[in-house]
């Protein structure tokens, strides 16, 4: 509650800001229209004509600042629900097993060897998903800190290989398969292999969550100029068009129904961007809802 009340305070806070500006900046067109009336009469022509790019330098200054306190508004908003989140996902493993600690600690309680091995497989299972929330965002914090120490040749069409077969028991639970269209006669960059790893695996497990029916995803390079060009096309879910500015975002996540709903923190596509903007590319997306979407990832090649 105190959350949202900070974010309503901020918001109006900005916008009266906005408003003294615009209203300074008024004043000042007002008082450069009266020193025009007086000039001659091309001099007037010319005075209306500097109003005319005045104003629309206004009202440009004004729907861009106000767009941009309504993103920031929305990111605080998606940030909140995701702390919220990653609390209650914290919470639910710690409280099973401090549950089950306390029954195995119970002298009262007789226990035999398989409940014995049940509650201690559970307490395991339990500490590898906090485990894992943890390794999540070091994951996240290290790509936000990179380092240039570990970079070495990596060879994008051969890792794309890789890495996809990594997921190839996932993809035969959920039916799917991986058709490759390699067209990229250069593919070495010069980058961090474990980084850029991380990074192709990343959108290869979002293909395979965000699956809509049996998956087919083509990954497909070329070269355009002195870059590589990595597509990742699915036919998943989509994104709504309203939600595709936000998704690079660090705790970015969208509804869907609860036939489709699958968990996260939303730092997948931050830890993404943050990557590539590291190796001085560029990631873009194409998506609509329930059509699938493309990410395409641009790399710079390795200069001799």
């Amino acid at each position: 509650m105190g959350k949202n009340k900070t974010n309503r305070s901020y918001l109006w806070f900005a916008l009266l800001l906005g408003t003294v500006w615009c209203i300074l900046l008024i004043a000042l067109i007002y008082q450069a229209t009266n020193v025009f009336a007086n000039q001659t009469e091309w001099s007037t022509v010319t005075s209306y004509v500097v109003l005319a790019v005045l104003v629309i330098m206004l009202l440009f200054c004004f729907v861009t600042f106000y767009l941009g306190i309504r993103r920031q508004y929305k990111i605080n908003k998606f940030r909140e629900n995701m702390v919220h989140n990653m609390v209650h996902e914290l919470k639910t493993p710690l409280t099973t097993i401090d549950l089950a600690s306390q029954f195995l600690q119970d002298k009262s309680v007789p226990k035999d060897e398989a409940t014995m091995d049940s509650y201690l497989r559970m307490i395991s299972d339990e500490s590898k998903s906090v485990r894992d929330l943890v390794d999540q965002l070091l994951t996240v914090f290290s790509a936000q800190k990179p380092t240039d120490n570990n970079k070495t040749d990596v060879f994008i069409n051969r890792l794309l290989k890789t890495v996809a077969n990594i997921h190839q028991l996932a993809l035969a639970e959920c039916h799917g398969v991986i058709n490759f269209d390699l067209q990229a006669e250069k593919d070495v960059v010069f980058g961090n292999l474990t980084h850029l790893s991380n990074t192709f695996s990343n959108l290869i497990d979002n293909a395979i969550k965000y699956r809509d029916g049996d998956l087919v995803l083509t990954i497909s390079t070329r070269n355009e100029g002195n870059t590589i060009k990595i597509a990742f096309a699915d036919n998943g879910l989509g994104i709504e068009k309203s939600n595709l500015q936000l998704i690079f975002e660090p705790f970015a996540r969208f509804n869907t129904d609860n036939k489709h709903y699958v968990k996260g923190y939303g730092l997948g596509l931050d830890y993404v961007n943050n990557v590539v903007k590291h190796h001085k590319g560029t990631i873009t997306v194409e998506s609509e809802l329930h059509q699938g979407s493309t990410f395409v990832v641009t790399l710079p090649l390795k200069t001799n």
